[in-house]
């Protein structure tokens, strides 16, 4: 798909009446490049985004590729809760790939404080006084359901094994033990991220 568009009308030197069916022919081209991927003029909720393209590879430097480099970044709607957008790439072999199966993360010191810089989507971990857990809370609706959500644990100190359990939509647990089945806590930091389609 190509749009011509002269970069030169109106002249300075011209009158209008002269460069108007150039104008016109640019008006047109707008009009069209816009309703590509946007919501386009004269039309409610108009300029938003209704996909992006991407027809090439963009790195390390941008080119006018087709067949196989051609992309689409989209939303569908979630698998988890199908009311709210899930955004996809698909890419030119029709293979669709969710962008946002993250829902959230943290990276945590061995007493369960967060490390703000390397967190997202986490209240507060709460590590249990005499055991060898932690019980991390989630904002609401960061998953959806109760446990149909994954999470995956690990310690600096590979001498220590986490198992992460689902409690329910906000709250899940976190259990630490030596390689050779002694209750213990990690040493050093440990992080999880949490994940749903």
């Amino acid at each position: 798909m190509s749009f011509t568009f002269s970069t030169t009308i109106p002249a300075a030197a011209n009158n209008p009446s002269v460069d108007q069916p150039v104008m016109l022919q640019n008006n047109v081209a707008t009009n069209g490049i816009i309703g590509v991927d946007h919501i386009t003029f004269n039309t409610a909720n108009g300029g938003n985004h209704l996909q992006v393209h991407l027809p090439a590879f963009t790195a390390p430097t941008v080119v006018n590729g087709t067949g196989t480099q051609g992309s689409v970044i989209y939303s569908v709607a979630g698998v988890a809760d199908s009311s709210y957008a899930q955004l996809t790439f698909l890419n030119a072999r029709s293979l669709n790939f969710p962008l946002n199966l993250i829902r959230a993360y943290a990276l945590s010191d061995t007493n369960g404080n967060v490390i703000s810089s390397q967190s997202f989507n986490v209240t507060s971990i709460a590590r249990s006084g005499p055991g060898t857990s932690y019980t991390i809370t989630l904002p609401a609706n960061v998953v959806t359901g109760t446990t149909n959500y994954a999470v995956f644990s690990q310690a600096t100190d590979f001498n220590i094994i986490l198992n992460s359990t689902p409690s329910n939509a906000t709250t899940f647990v976190t259990r630490s033990i030596t390689n050779t089945g002694i209750n213990q806590y990690p040493v050093g930091n440990w992080s999880f991220f949490v994940i749903q389609l």
